[in-house]
Parts: C-alpha cells; structure tokens; sequence
C-alpha cells in the first residue's frame, strides 16, 4: 500500500499558489467589466469566451503533462515544455 502524506507537507507544497492566485484574482473581477463598459462587449460573451478558455485549459493541460513525460532530452523531462 502506498505511503499517505500528511495534511502538513500538503499545505506547504500549495501554500505558495496562494499569493499567485490573488494576482489573478483582478483578472477575473475587473477585466470583463473593461471589456464590457469600454469596448462595449456583451457581459454574457465575455463570459463566454472566458468559459471556453478554462474549458481549453482542462483539455490541453492533461495532454502537455504527457506530453511532457513522454518527451526525454538532455536538459531533463520537462525543460522543453516549460
């Protein structure tokens, strides 16, 4: 059976995402009310797209990571991708 790993090791190893999450955060609260008062785009189009691109995200992401692992130079497994 394979070994769990604690709670702690966990928070640590995601702890850092959090600071990158807050700087996106502005993204996704300012900018499809710019696109929609200044360019004059729909609210509901520019949810749209921003719905297709996490969609594009879920699709591609997976697809890179074996991508990646597959890919072998000698720079390591994954410098190619990054």
């Amino acid at each position: 059976m394979a070994e769990r790993t604690s709670w702690t090791l966990l928070l640590a190893y995601a702890l850092p995402s959090l600071p990158l999450a807050a700087l996106t955060l502005p993204t996704y609260v300012f900018l499809p009310t710019f696109y929609a008062e200044t360019l004059g785009l729909g609210v509901s189009t520019v949810g749209f797209v921003l719905l297709v691109a996490r969609f594009w995200d879920v699709f591609v992401d997976p697809l890179i990571g074996v991508v990646s692992d597959l890919t072998s130079s000698h720079f390591g497994r994954r410098k190619p991708w990054i």
